[in-house]
């Protein structure tokens, strides 16, 4: 006479061990490099607003680099994901320099920042004032402009 559970145990770890192969088989992304240049540069440029007592921000990179260099030491660039000041003011992917943008309190996110000249595949990676990240499609980012 057969017991009419026996198997349940035997079901439990085969399920177990199909959930944990599914676990480990796949590490989570790491952010593509172009998402961390921007987050890096907006951090800069975040500094420069609240240490520098620069409420407005600037629009001028000359300014934001020459304050960055004279007012931040190495070590704090790279806890900010910068290791190169001067790399840090041109995008990865049109290997272009970053348009800089004053901050703008009137609007929820900061409005944009910090955008790429061109982006890639009509996308523009983009930095909020607030220290959102996004990609924007040509029309999305001259909504974000106005």
């Amino acid at each position: 006479m057969t017991r009419p559970y026996a198997w349940f145990p035997f079901l439990m770890v085969a399920c177990g061990m199909l959930a944990l192969a599914g676990c480990w088989g796949s590490e989570a992304p790491a952010p593509p490099k172009h998402d961390i240049h921007i987050r890096g540069l907006w951090h800069v440029y975040f500094e420069y607003m609240s240490k520098g007592y620069h409420a407005e921000g600037t629009k001028d990179a000359a300014e934001l680099k020459k304050w960055a260099a004279e007012n931040t030491t190495p070590e704090r660039l790279k806890k900010m994901a910068v290791y190169d000041l001067d790399a840090a003011f041109t995008s990865p992917r049109d290997n272009l320099p970053y348009v800089l943008r004053n901050f703008k309190k009137s609007e929820q996110n900061g409005g944009v920042v910090i955008h790429e000249t061109k982006g890639l595949n009509g996308k523009r990676f983009v930095a909020y004032g607030r220290g959102g990240i996004g990609e924007l499609n040509e029309s999305e980012f001259r909504a974000a402009l106005k």
